[in-house]
């Protein structure tokens, strides 16, 4: 399961807004082409991804279906057919036929009546020698449905409903997050190196955070599709290890940056987590801090909900799409997402980076704060949430501490990103309830253990 290509947000019917999880997601599958889609691959050879830089499962578009002899469908939540790739084996020789279109108009559930031919203006995923299109208003006059298809020899190739609502909209800038990526390989490398020749850099901590990263990416790569995973091959084996190595380094590099400033200039930011990684999981700093942090990112979260709800949206969950949908394996691989373990260095690295070279610390945190706020700016665009959640990061980074970081990205990460419902009805209610449930045993263990530990 996957949500629709290109999604960003999807508008539903105003007249009749979604007040309910039921409502909504009914709501979403009566759109067409459809929020939530089923997409089957297969073929002669092994379907595993070469492109992908996270999971190790086949996507639409990855490998591509321009291998002969492979298929790729894409299905809405009804079983109604949205796209169709096939590759065939080798080029059909029988005389070129007529196009017949009444199987496929049916498969998708349309009415060939009421639709009209149009110049295509789509360009074949794959080889054909005769484009055709049809369009029609399906969803009102301002949301209007195409269909696409090529063939070659008579012979169905390509097959796509789509409507330009759902192509046009909007997704994630990702600019503002590889902007920072590559700001923590360049500028952590070179303090990085410069800690390390004069023996500042705290070793251990950084080889902890850079193993966490690590394996945090190589479970969320395994666990949504083992099955895939192990029959990828070595080429796809060497590829998630070259990218958990990297993001391993990175993370090395940038905690033996700013370790020694933050230690020199802000050492309560770091005392949780050189208690933690020194054996003291059981240390009422760090359960206090992670308690703190998992706090503050829910009423950060409702106070965002209240801002931004719009009954008549239903949101794209990027990264993580539909887990629930897609096996328990999916839904501890999205608890388990490289953006819990990344996002709070990337913050931590925003807000510390000034002291590197600023030694004013009212005017290193002033700094700091900025460049927090312009990355989720850039990230997310400009609001009040915004600047509700760079205030959030500012004041746990500034007055609790490293790791409550981590705490309060796990918020998002389990409620905002990962779907879920409480509706037992839907088949995968159960499942989706794992995220939640991850989360409130975190919360309830945190405080629990720091008020006993406190006490006593």
């Amino acid at each position: 399961f996957e949500l629709a290509p290109g999604s960003g947000r999807f508008e539903l019917d105003d007249a009749a807004p979604a007040i309910s999880t039921r409502e909504a997601v009914g709501s979403a599958a009566e759109r067409r082409p459809g929020l939530v889609q089923f997409v089957y691959r297969a073929g002669e050879t092994r379907i595993a991804p070469v492109t992908s830089w996270f999971g190790s499962g086949a996507r639409w578009d990855d490998p591509p279906a321009n291998t002969p002899g492979t298929i790729a469908v894409r299905l809405d939540s009804r079983g109604r057919l949205i796209e169709i790739v096939i590759a065939h084996r080798e080029l059909p020789t029988d005389e070129p036929t007529p196009f017949d279109t009444a199987a496929w108009f049916e498969a998708a559930g349309l009415d060939r009546a009421v639709f009209h031919e149009t110049t295509p203006s789509a360009l074949p995923p794959i080889f054909a020698d005769r484009a055709l299109a049809w369009a029609r208003s399906d969803n009102g006059e301002d949301k209007p449905v195409t269909i696409d298809a090529a063939s070659l020899r008579g012979h169905l190739v390509w097959w796509r409903m789509r409507a330009s609502a759902a192509e046009d909209a909007p997704s994630p800038n990702l600019g503002a997050a590889l902007l920072v990526f590559t700001a923590m390989c360049l500028i952590g490398g070179w303090f990085a190196v410069r800690n390390v020749r004069a023996g500042r850099a705290d070793a251990r901590g950084a080889t902890v955070l850079a193993l966490l990263v690590s394996c945090t990416y190589l479970l969320g790569s395994w666990l949504p599709d083992p099955a895939t995973f192990l029959a990828g091959g070595a080429g796809l084996a060497f590829r998630i290890a070259a990218y958990a190595l990297l993001f391993g380094a990175v993370t090395w590099g940038t905690y033996a940056a700013l370790e020694p400033a933050m230690r020199r200039t802000l050492p309560s930011a770091l005392r949780s987590w050189n208690r933690l990684i020194r054996g003291g999981f059981g240390d009422p700093f760090v359960h206090r801090d992670l308690f703190l942090g998992i706090a503050v990112g829910l009423i950060d979260l409702g106070l965002v909900c209240a801002l931004d709800y719009d009954p008549t949206s239903v949101r794209s969950r990027f990264p993580h799409g539909p887990a629930a949908l897609q096996g328990a394996g999916a839904v501890i691989a999205s608890v388990l997402h490289l953006m819990l373990a990344l996002v709070p260095i990337a913050l931590f690295f925003l807000f510390g980076a000034p002291r590197l070279v600023v030694r004013k610390a009212v005017l290193a945190d002033l700094l700091g704060a900025t460049l927090v706020t312009l990355f989720l700016i850039g990230f997310s665009g400009l609001g009040p949430t915004t600047f509700l959640t760079a205030a959030a990061v500012v004041a746990l980074t500034r007055f609790v501490g490293f790791l409550a970081l981590f705490g309060y990205a796990f918020v998002p990460v389990t409620l905002q990103l990962t779907p879920f419902t409480w509706d037992t009805t839907y088949w995968w209610a159960a499942l989706s309830m794992i995220a939640p449930a991850v989360l409130l045993a975190c919360l309830l263990t945190t405080a629990l253990r720091a008020r006993l530990r406190v006490q006593s």
